[in-house]
């Protein structure tokens, strides 16, 4: 009787506050959250997880990350111009939708729990933005995905390690050389927090990952702390500058 209750309240609530699939803008029954059954279902996933260590977009940071080795990086979708991925991103990043990205880092973790991605990770670090950009858009997506993880596999979240301290210009429309300049000087290790980290393996968690620019600055400044371990898990990733990602439909 209770549930049979709970059911008409939530068909009602719908019915008067309808909501829409974040992916391709339908409405949602009482029973979906934030996304249609379609759009999970066709969301294209890279299947990276199958070899953390080594793997297509593992190998550009073996090439490019200096002094620090990033043990495992996945991402989780495949990112396509004007697919249901990019749809979420930008829902995400630029419409206000704080609780889409906190579900997006659930559901990520729910799918990739049990296929050892989270085996000796001690916590999450997000990549930070800078505090105009949180300001404006009113938080920082990458560290509300951080919590959604959190949520399911239990790694707490430590923050201000890492801090934001330019931004010259947008990373969108730059090309590879061009966004390594760009984020060179963009990140400081803050040393107040930095030694919660010492001797953890840290899982660093960002939106989406292009040429890795900003993930491998980051990396870089965490492995400055002693005994650190990074490994890097992100949202979704680009098809871009020669990386090539097999997508499973």
């Amino acid at each position: 009787m209770k549930y049979n209750l709970f059911s008409i309240i939530c068909n009602l609530f719908n019915l008067l506050l309808p909501r829409y699939c974040a992916g391709c803008g339908t409405r949602l029954t009482a029973e979906e959250q934030k996304l249609c059954l379609g759009c999970l279902v066709k969301m294209p996933r890279t299947w990276l997880w199958r070899s953390p260590e080594d793997n297509a977009l593992a190998r550009i940071y073996w090439r490019r990350t200096g002094n620090v080795e990033v043990e495992r990086v996945v991402a989780h979708f495949s990112y396509i111009s004007d697919g249901i991925v990019s749809n979420i991103v930008a829902t995400l990043k630029y419409r206000g939708n704080k609780m889409l990205a906190r579900h997006m880092g659930q559901l990520m973790a729910e799918e990739l729990k049990a296929t050892g991605v989270f085996d000796g990770i001690d916590c999450l670090v997000a990549v930070p933005i800078t505090l105009r950009r949180r300001v404006t858009r009113g938080y920082n997506q990458a560290e509300q995905l951080a919590r959604g993880v959190s949520r399911v596999t239990g790694l707490p979240v430590i923050k201000k390690v890492l801090r934001r301290v330019t931004f010259e210009t947008s990373q969108t429309y730059l090309t590879g050389h061009e966004r390594e300049e760009n984020v060179a000087r963009s990140f400081m290790l803050d040393m107040r927090h930095a030694h919660k980290l010492q001797g953890k393996h840290v899982m660093l968690i960002d939106d989406v990952i292009t040429t890795g620019a900003t993930t491998r600055a980051c990396a870089s400044l965490l492995a400055e702390i002693p005994d650190v371990r990074v490994s890097i898990l992100a949202l979704a990733t680009a098809q871009s500058n020669g990386l090539r990602i097999v997508v499973d439909s």
